[in-house]
């Protein structure tokens, strides 16, 4: 289980993280990773789990005029998965191919920035415990494309785009809708705001237990 110290250090600085996130905050990051123009932005361990290799060609086929930035560094138990998602990206035709940026490990700091600048988040996981970059992407005003499975309708509602993570055309129609549909974005920010204000210390725990308490009695079985 998650240790309290851990769950509140990633999870009880979200609302002031956001709210103190400067303009010049967010072109400092850009000019640092060298993003130009709108962005959709993928948070998190570079891990087969997340499906960036699936996220990568759906950006392709989906045509947006916008770059793609994955931020995250490499994880211990599967080391050559940033290889494998830089590979596929290399293989993409122009413009899309120019358009990856893989940020590596991205500090807190960066991090805040990068949500609040984005145009979307774009996190289709296939499983996901909890899945905090989806409620900090709402905490920040950044509409949210998720996956329809595990966690993630959960704790994403009715306020994010949700798609079969499986289906990459269904990821590239939902990065059109997301990046080009004003009144699907505006309908988004709102109601994302007010879901991530709900998620206290307290009801992050009690999710996280939720999980753990169903994996071990799945292991069990």
């Amino acid at each position: 289980m998650f240790a309290r110290s851990h769950v509140s250090s990633v999870w009880l600085s979200h609302a002031s993280a956001f709210a103190a996130v400067t303009d010049a905050e967010i072109v400092r990051v850009r000019e640092r990773f060298t993003v130009a123009g709108p962005y959709v932005l993928f948070v998190g361990g570079l891990e087969p789990r997340k499906n960036l290799v699936g996220l990568v060609r759906a950006f392709a086929e989906s045509g947006v005029d916008a770059t793609l930035v994955i931020a995250g560094g490499r994880v211990r138990w599967f080391p050559a998965e940033e290889a494998r998602v830089w590979a596929e990206a290399r293989r993409l035709p122009e413009p899309a191919r120019s358009r990856v940026v893989m940020t590596g490990y991205v500090s807190d700091e960066d991090k805040h920035a990068l949500l609040a600048g984005a145009e979307a988040l774009a996190f289709p996981s296939l499983y996901e415990g909890f899945g905090f970059p989806v409620v900090e992407a709402m905490a920040a005003g950044t509409p949210v494309l998720t996956s329809n499975v595990s966690s993630l309708p959960e704790i994403a509602g009715e306020d994010a785009v949700l798609v079969d993570p499986k289906d990459v055309h269904a990821i590239a129609e939902g990065l059109r809708r997301v990046l080009t549909d004003g009144a699907l974005r505006e309908r988004l920010i709102g109601p994302g705001r007010a879901r991530a204000a709900g998620y206290t210390w307290e009801a992050t725990a009690r999710r996280t237990a939720e999980v753990l308490r169903g994996v071990a009695a799945g292991a069990g079985g």
